[in-house]
């Protein structure tokens, strides 16, 4: 009896084993949230279950790796292409020890990041989204040697036109647009052992997907209330109107301090 309960302990184990094997790199990842604003970018990093030595490293050289680390090294990619126009803001770091994990989280903006143009015939936005950040890689570096390097080039270098495509629910109720990409990778990070990488842009709430050009990603937003009012033939008429009520006004004031002729 007792052998026959050690037999069936151990097929249960062997049964288990790729499970506990996927569990385990499944707690590997580098995932990353992007979610879109009309005029930013709010990004949130987790890197999960890194190499130890190297999360040691991490903890230790605050002075290398810190907050302004990554959107540094973004801004460092982008200017490198000649797109100086673009900034962040609110960068926060953390640690988890127990689960050996690094979070990140921090705004980009600027022009050269993302910008709109109008649609003439509904006066909607037709925003474009630089992507191509996604691929800075992060080199860190301390007294002039090399500590360790985040590979985001190889971890999200997959052509945009590849990545998967459906919606996302941010909060109860709020469903919106999302462009992802969920794959493995084998990686100093981890000790060179499999990891998962999950990206994911989310549009703007309201926003309408277009279509990706490259590293570029196309977006619509319906027109608000000023862009309708801009787009009406009121306002001309509203602007000749308030033209000439000031010019009258003008004439009106120049006549009341003129002083009256005489010698």
């Amino acid at each position: 009896m007792r052998k026959a309960v050690v037999l069936l302990c151990s097929l249960l184990l062997l049964a288990l084993a790729p499970s506990l094997s996927c569990l385990e790199a499944s707690c590997r990842s580098v995932r990353v949230t992007a979610s879109v604003a009309p005029d930013h970018v709010a990004v949130e990093i987790r890197l999960t279950g890194v190499n130890a030595s190297l999360y040691e490293l991490m903890r230790m050289h605050a002075e290398a790796f810190n907050e302004t680390t990554v959107p540094e090294a973004i801004k460092a990619y982008l200017a490198g292409r000649g797109l100086k126009d673009v900034y962040y803001h609110d960068a926060s770091m953390s640690f988890n020890d127990t689960a050996r994990e690094v979070r990140m989280s921090f705004v980009l903006a600027g022009r050269d990041l993302i910008w709109f143009r109008y649609n003439r015939t509904d006066m909607s936005r037709i925003y474009e989204l630089r992507a191509d950040w996604r691929k800075a890689d992060v080199v860190v570096e301390s007294g002039g040697e090399r500590l360790l390097r985040l590979n985001f080039s190889s971890y999200f270098g997959t052509p945009l036109r590849e990545w998967e495509k459906g919606d996302y629910e941010v909060a109860p109720g709020d469903v919106r647009f999302s462009l992802f990409l969920n794959s493995t990778v084998e990686d100093k990070l981890f000790g060179n052992a499999t990891g998962r990488a999950f990206w994911r842009f989310v549009l703007p709430a309201g926003a309408e997907f277009l279509e990706v050009r490259g590293d570029m990603i196309l977006f619509r937003m319906p027109p608000g209330p000023l862009d309708l009012f801009m787009a009406s033939p009121f306002w001309p008429l509203l602007a000749i109107i308030v033209v000439t009520g000031v010019a009258v006004a003008y004439r009106r004031a120049a006549v009341k301090f003129v002083k009256p002729g005489g010698s």
